[in-house]
């Protein structure tokens, strides 16, 4: 476990250059704070890369929906700290947006799959916050049939 001297999870991807876009996402919906509160909590942040793989025109859409954006930053929230050893022990895991996803583990990676069944590969080095939070990165934004 990697960590670092940030206070917290917000602090955390503010000061990551490959999560400037999820960064972007959380100031739009007014997050900031509630990023900052959060304590022994596990993110799955997705990079750059993963908000430039959705389909054309869906970033912008949700920066111009505040409630789904919301929303689907809620996806990528855990209330639980999840440290490497949890990620392979769990199967299924209650988001802040009180949806289910789960864990999984195959050949190539662990991932954590979404509602949609897209796999989205966690890069195991995970990030401890003073607060005991937990971040981890990831290769895709999740989303949800019902988003």
């Amino acid at each position: 476990m990697t960590c670092y001297p940030y206070a917290n999870l917000y602090e955390y991807i503010s000061n990551q250059p490959d999560l400037s876009t999820l960064t972007l996402c959380v100031n739009t919906v007014n997050l900031e704070d509630a990023l900052s509160d959060l304590k022994c909590t596990t993110l799955f942040a997705p990079t750059n890369a993963a908000f430039d793989a959705l389909p054309d025109g869906t970033l912008p859409a949700l920066l111009a929906n505040p409630d789904l954006l919301t929303n689907i930053l809620l996806y990528h929230l855990t209330g639980k700290k999840l440290c490497r050893k949890d990620l392979t022990a769990c199967k299924k895991l209650k988001m802040l947006n009180q949806k289910c996803t789960s864990i999984g583990k195959n050949r190539c990676c662990t991932y954590i799959l979404d509602n949609l069944k897209r796999k989205a590969c966690i890069d195991c080095n995970n990030y401890l916050m003073k607060n005991c939070s937990v971040a981890y990165k990831i290769d895709k934004v999740l989303l949800d049939a019902n988003l």
